[in-house]
């Protein structure tokens, strides 16, 4: 790719020579250069092993240099759009326009500490512009709805775009791994459309902590704080010193979570007659597909095996298992069941820690109890007290247990199954989600009923950052995550 020239490229647009069409297009083909440039450079690194040679080293260095400076090209292009459309917009490349002060994040301060699910929008993951630039339409188009109608009534009935919609473009991409596979790369506006609501929709990817993948593995680094053991935290230990004495060196220790993007795949089938005919059939898929990405991740979040999947909370090594009571009854939920979850909670996690319980444990939160207790601290066999502080159920359709908010959500096991209620601080698990997407159509497996298989496809990673449940100075351990057991 040549060189960029912001000067030449801002008389041009503004001397409207390149169309604001033209100008996304720009930023994007340099967008897409720029992963590829360290795609390029993360497998000669994976191929040449923990120790490269220094020609080796030399070559990395200028392949990681010309993908700064496509990012570079694709940030001014991003601010000259800004600024024609009316956004106030700051000096030199990376910079973002008319955001609020959580909104004006360096894209490379995000990768390394990531954002808050709710507010991990596709424009703070990989663009430069506010949410509003990003994602505004121009004048020349009829609207993000109808571009959304148009594009996938394209893809779905395998028609070409006409040319008053050329940043819709089909773009054909190889799936990496696998060169004979292909499809169309869904337009960046688009997908971002898709993800935003994905999250807005979804339970547990709202409250994860998210960080955009330029590559296949990405790494968060962190100190280690899972042993406490003699009051060291991150192998550190503080020392109280007389006047003039010499203090110990410690070193700090640091943990690396390394996030693997897997490939996840939403399938659909309609006939070719519904693509070709149907009112609103666009709408109704793109919808489904906005639903669908985020019921996907949330499961996998919960449930996934960590082999071509994101590893979920229910396997992970960090997981606290609360036992049941030795005399309960099968299927019951106690309210020693949750204060002993509570008890496992780590404590630097409580005040944002929730819980998340299956549906099919409403009346069984309606009966918690305390059993009542002697002075001297013996159980009343025979007597309870009615637990209603414990769980209460407000007039606005919402629940909250022990003070903390409580949400049913259908991904959780039933009722008695382990995992059937968890306690859990979700900000400390990690997502990794790449830029593109794609849409795949083929009539080749509903050839003989004459429908359309068709598939968008996206690559998101996941684990906690945890590895282990935390050790204290004294006590059981305790984790982010709590589950009771089977019972």
């Amino acid at each position: 790719m040549s060189a960029f020239n912001f000067e030449q490229f801002e008389e041009d647009f503004g001397a409207q020579r390149i169309t604001p069409e033209r100008a996304e297009e720009m930023a994007q083909s340099f967008r897409d250069a720029h992963e590829d440039e360290l795609e390029k450079a993360a497998s000669i690194l994976e191929r040449s092993g923990e120790q490269p040679d220094e020609k080796t080293r030399r070559r990395i260095e200028r392949i990681e240099a010309k993908a700064t400076e496509h990012l570079r090209a694709a940030n001014d292009i991003d601010s000259v759009l800004a600024r024609g459309q009316g956004r106030k917009s700051t000096e030199g490349a990376g910079s973002v326009s008319q955001g609020t002060a959580s909104q004006d994040t360096a894209p490379s301060q995000v990768k390394k500490t990531g954002i808050a699910g709710a507010e991990a929008k596709w424009s703070r993951l990989f663009s430069a512009q506010s949410p509003d630039a990003f994602m505004a339409v121009n004048s020349n188009t009829r609207g993000r709805a109808d571009e959304v109608g148009r594009y996938l009534s394209a893809a779905l009935s395998g028609k070409v775009l006409d040319a008053s919609y050329p940043q819709l473009r089909f773009e054909n991409t190889a799936t990496e791994g696998v060169g004979s596979e292909g499809g169309y790369l869904v337009p960046e506006r688009l997908v971002g459309a898709l993800w935003n609501d994905a999250i807005t929709m979804s339970s547990f990817l709202s409250r994860a902590r998210v960080y955009p993948m330029s590559g296949p593995v990405t790494h968060v680094t962190g100190p280690d704080w899972q042993d406490r053991t003699g009051g060291v935290v991150a192998g550190l230990l503080g020392v109280w010193l007389a006047e003039a004495e010499e203090g110990a060196e410690d070193k700090t220790l640091f943990r690396k979570i390394e996030l693997h993007a897997h490939k996840v795949g939403i399938f659909s089938q309609i006939s070719s007659e519904l693509a070709e005919d149907a009112i609103n059939v666009e709408a109704e898929i793109s919808n489904a597909m906005r639903v669908s990405t985020g019921y996907t991740v949330d499961h996998v979040m919960l449930h996934g095996l960590g082999v071509n999947q994101p590893l979920g909370v229910l396997n992970s090594p960090a997981l606290i298992t609360v036992t049941a009571e030795g005399s309960q009854t099968a299927d019951t939920l106690t309210a020693r069941n949750i204060s002993k979850m509570a008890d496992r909670m780590d404590p630097a996690s409580m005040k944002r820690a929730e819980w998340f319980a299956s549906p099919t444990l409403l009346s069984e939160l309606y009966r918690l109890q305390f059993q009542g207790r002697t002075d001297a601290g013996a159980a009343i066999a025979d007597h309870s007290i009615s637990a209603t502080s414990l769980f209460q159920a407000h007039g606005n359709g919402t629940y909250s247990l022990m003070g903390r908010p409580l949400h049913f959500v259908e991904h959780m096991p039933t009722k008695g199954d382990a995992g059937d209620i968890l306690f859990a601080d979700w900000s400390r698990y990690a997502v990794g989600i790449r830029r593109a997407a794609n849409i795949e159509r083929s009539n080749a497996p509903g050839w003989m009923k004459d429908s359309i298989d068709y598939r968008i496809t996206m690559r998101v990673a996941g684990a906690p950052e945890d590895s282990q449940a935390i050790t204290p100075q004294a006590g059981d351990t305790f984790s982010p995550f709590v589950i009771l057991g089977a019972r």
